[in-house]
């Protein structure tokens, strides 16, 4: 279970949640069961830079791929350590390239 605050983020966030199937929430719900029991391996930020105020090397990140509608979606979970605040970004492959920007992300992630 995720506890804490959770910030529901992305310009299409309602939209792309009204479409999603039963099976795409129960693969949603599953990914974030295996990164609650620690499963699941986080996504490595550039160190030194920040991202909304926070150092990247305080950021746990995580990323799925999900199709909706035959449309592919990104899903972004940023988690900061140590901290009761998450954010779930929800978006097209635009979204998460330029939130994937803000974070640092390195390349090969």
């Amino acid at each position: 279970m995720l506890l804490g605050e959770v910030a529901f983020l992305g310009p299409q966030f309602d939209a792309i949640v009204q479409k999603l199937s039963d099976d795409a929430v129960r693969t949603i719900i599953t990914w974030l069961q295996t990164i609650t029991e620690r499963k699941e391996r986080a996504l490595l930020p550039t160190h030194g830079s920040q991202y909304k105020s926070v150092p990247t090397g305080d950021l746990l990140v995580f990323r799925k791929e999900l199709s909706i509608e035959g449309k592919a979606m990104r899903i972004l979970l940023v988690k900061i350590k140590n901290a009761q605040y998450w954010e779930f970004h929800l978006g097209k492959h635009a979204y998460y390239d330029e939130v994937s920007e803000q974070l640092q992300l390195r390349r090969s992630s």
